[in-house]
């Protein structure tokens, strides 16, 4: 019988010029298929959280900008560590309650709380070196060398102060 699925009537393979070697007078070839089905529970087609990937992203983005203090070039990447890492926590607890809605493998909560953490280490880390530099600036004798009036004065002490050290 002819049906839009099987145009070619093939019971015995002789009228299908797609049903040749190596598939056999009763198999189906590879074009008769009875199978006319979507893919709408493929694991393709499953939700992914991708807010999750960004966040994991951003974590790690901004402790890489933080190490980048490190080296000469990547000073200036280094003032985008805080920018960087805020935007990791928003981004993050925005995924942990996405990741609540999806089930399966694309709810990626682990990609999101390795996000959060990182970006949390790089602002932890940021506030201590911002506490330490501050520390020791004031402690160094820097602020009054800033209240002389005179510009040679004031090299004068920055260097009696350098090479005290």
């Amino acid at each position: 019988m002819t049906t839009p699925n099987y145009p070619y009537n093939d019971d015995s393979g002789s009228q299908n010029p797609f049903n040749d070697a190596p598939y056999g007078a009763n198999q189906p070839g590879p074009y008769d298929s009875s199978y006319t089905g979507g893919f709408e529970n493929s694991p393709l087609n499953s939700a992914k959280n991708t807010a999750a990937t960004w966040a994991l992203g951003l974590g790690i983005a901004s402790l890489v900008s933080l190490l980048a203090v490190f080296t000469v070039v990547g000073a200036f990447l280094a003032l985008l560590a805080p920018a960087f890492a805020l935007a990791g926590i928003i981004v993050a607890i925005v995924a942990l309650v996405k990741a609540k809605k999806i089930n399966g493998p694309g709810k990626r909560k682990g990609f999101a709380i390795t996000g959060l953490i990182l970006s949390i280490l790089t602002l932890v880390v940021l506030i201590g070196i911002t506490i330490i530099a501050v520390t020791l600036f004031a402690n160094s004798g820097l602020v009054e060398c800033a209240n002389l009036p005179d510009a040679a004065a004031q090299q004068q002490c920055v260097e009696d102060i350098i090479n005290g050290y």
